[in-house]
């Protein structure tokens, strides 16, 4: 009866985990278009701007028409911001506060709001990363995901950490790196359930954006030269020092 007992709960806990996972999935598919059309949209803005700097450029007796558009597109930052406070910054504390309990967030209006600033602030050339606002952009459509289909608040704190890799993946065609940022720095501990949902995530997200985008990577460095095994000393210092500096 005892050995019945073990395999009954050993076969809920396999196929709770398996139901996380396939979640997990699900929350990768939906941060990946989202991450990706705000990452072409980002593209096509920053073209778009150096077009009408360019222009202007040519025709400098109508800057103060830029200088009219460009206090409009700060006005209306300005007003979203005040409207929705969650949408300032990168983004990534506030991953981190909502997962710690400290925030509460209509996930529908921060990922409006976050797709639409970021735009708008490109669009006035201000310098923006997309690293940030894909990660909030995840972490969001992922919440609201979980707010329907996750059964406890640890399966929804999983989820929303696992949507947050995935928008760091679609950015940059990292899943690896989207994978470890939840573990690393969204849940700050390891655990297999975590790190399989995350990983599950992030490849999925990965697709979707090599898909459109290709399969090149965002930044390209070449072929770096290997070191040769007497100078690896220098890795270990390197390794050192980055730590405390870090610290």
């Amino acid at each position: 009866m005892k050995k019945s007992n073990n395999y009954s709960k050993a076969v809920k806990e396999y196929s709770r985990q398996m139901n996380i996972i396939i979640k997990s999935m699900f929350v990768g598919l939906l941060a990946g278009l989202i991450s990706s059309a705000y990452r072409f949209l980002l593209l096509k803005t920053e073209s778009a701007y150096f077009t009408v700097f360019h222009f202007f450029r040519n025709h400098l007796v109508l800057i103060p028409l830029l200088f009219l558009f460009l206090a409009c597109l700060g006005l209306l930052t300005s007003l979203m911001v005040k409207h929705f406070p969650l949408i300032s910054g990168s983004g990534i504390p506030q991953v981190k506060g909502i997962l710690s309990g400290y925030i509460t967030q209509n996930w529908f209006t921060t990922l409006v709001g976050k797709f639409a600033g970021g735009i708008l602030a490109i669009l006035a050339g201000l310098s923006l990363g997309r690293e940030g606002p894909s990660i909030q952009l995840g972490a969001s459509v992922a919440e609201g995901l979980a707010d329907k289909f996750s059964d406890t608040k640890f399966e929804k704190k999983i989820l929303i950490a696992s949507g947050a890799g995935a928008g760091l993946a679609a950015a940059f065609n990292a899943p690896l790196a989207g994978a470890l940022f939840a573990l690393e720095e969204i849940y700050k501990y390891f655990s297999p359930i975590v790190c399989l949902s995350a990983l599950a995530a992030a490849m999925v997200s990965d697709y979707v954006a090599k898909s459109i985008f290709g399969t090149a990577p965002v930044f390209e460095f070449g072929k770096a030269a290997d070191i040769p095994l007497k100078f690896y000393w220098i890795l270990i210092l390197l390794g050192i020092l980055l730590g405390i500096f870090g610290g």
